[in-house]
């Protein structure tokens, strides 16, 4: 907490204003969300009769079409890192073939930016949670498992490239079930129903009959994580 900021502009303008003094100050990790969600105050003044019109378009996207080249220059000089979160929607006025979608705030974050990953939702995953509101357990939606393409990389080899993991609400990426997918996937974790087992360096043996429960009696005995990581990692 004491390294952390939230900032909540109620314009675009004053967000950029605060995004460029934190690059000039070095600020380690900057994170916009959503690249989209910024109203330039030029829209936050239109008349009731001008938004009915659809009189000013695109200024989103022209004001970061002006900000990023120079705010580029800005974080390669401080080492800043700017994370820009956007999601998809359509084209305006998009007839024809082609993708008739883009990312909102137009097309300078697809040419200014070093990586772009795109998230896709591919599958729903349910469990077991309480119900603070019926004081029962019931089953609800607990996570999902995205895919990540790298549609842009110029740090590294990896444009192109593609990789699944699992999201736990609440929780963020469920790091210890993509190791145990993996570990399962290899032969390390062993499955039988709905049974999974782990055979520790020591000769004893970690054994759940869910993989909540697993996860769980991972965390708990000491070293169980560490052994698993690097199971995975030779894998």
């Amino acid at each position: 907490p004491d390294s952390f900021s939230l900032a909540q502009p109620e314009s675009l303008e004053k967000g950029l204003a605060i995004l460029w003094t934190m690059a000039k100050a070095g600020v380690d990790l900057i994170v916009i969300d959503s690249v989209g969600a910024g109203i330039p105050t030029a829209s936050l003044e239109q008349t009731v009769k001008e938004k009915g019109e659809m009189g000013r378009i695109g200024l989103n996207a022209a004001k970061w079409s002006k900000i990023l080249p120079e705010l580029k220059g800005i974080i390669n000089q401080t080492g800043s890192c700017v994370i820009g979160i956007s999601q998809l929607r359509k084209k305006i006025g998009m007839t024809g073939y082609g993708d008739d979608t883009q990312a909102q705030g137009g097309e300078a974050w697809k040419f200014y930016s070093e990586v772009r990953m795109g998230l896709k939702r591919i599958a729903q995953e349910k469990g077991n949670e309480y119900n603070a509101l019926t004081h029962k357990v019931e089953e609800a939606m607990v996570g999902q498992t995205v895919k990540c393409r790298i549609d842009k990389c110029k740090v590294s080899a990896a444009q192109g490239k593609t990789a699944d993991f699992y999201i736990r609400f609440g929780e963020g990426i469920d790091d210890l079930r993509s190791i145990i997918e993996i570990t399962k996937a290899h032969g390390v974790v062993k499955t039988s129903g709905a049974w999974l087992s782990f055979e520790r360096l020591n000769g004893t043996v970690i054994k759940e009959g869910s993989l909540d429960k697993f996860k769980a009696k991972v965390k708990e005995v000491d070293g169980v994580w560490d052994e698993l990581y690097t199971a995975a990692i030779k894998a």
